[in-house]
């Protein structure tokens, strides 16, 4: 929040016509869900994993390959989670709708302690029966970071 926060104030500060405004409840629940997947994978949570994913869920991971979702709940599941793995930190997050039931939500990260730490994740929630699954996920790793 702090980072938001201070990004927010920076863009006011060279930008004078930005402005702050509320995210409407749409935009809110997508920043909460993305939120949510990020404490879920801190805390190595396959059975959030498993009720947010679409059944076609595709990963483009920061490799540039492909996985199904399958494969991202092994990798997931199979990940090291030790304590100096830290939580990332989300910021600029911005959602894009699609339509009622499907937006675009793009944000960057830093993964403390990892290579690189610094990435752009790219995904699309799709809302069915009522709920906000995760149908793509496209991680980028920002090159000026690779080896920092």
């Amino acid at each position: 929040a702090a980072i938001c926060s201070a990004q927010t104030s920076a863009a006011k500060a060279t930008n004078p016509r930005a402005e702050s405004r509320v995210p409407s409840q749409f935009e809110q629940q997508l920043i909460n869900n993305v939120k949510q997947l990020a404490e879920a994978n801190q805390r190595n949570d396959g059975d959030y994993f498993k009720r947010t994913l679409t059944e076609d869920f595709i990963a483009v991971p920061k490799n540039g390959g492909t996985m199904d979702r399958a494969d991202f709940l092994e990798d997931i599941l199979g990940a090291d989670k030790t304590p100096e793995n830290k939580q990332p930190w989300l910021y600029n997050i911005k959602v894009i709708p699609l339509s009622e039931g499907a937006a675009l939500v793009t944000y960057d990260e830093i993964r403390p302690g990892e290579d690189p730490r610094y990435r752009h994740i790219s995904d699309i929630w799709m809302k069915q029966a009522d709920e906000w699954k995760l149908k793509f996920q496209q991680t980028t790793p920002n090159l000026w970071s690779i080896g920092d």
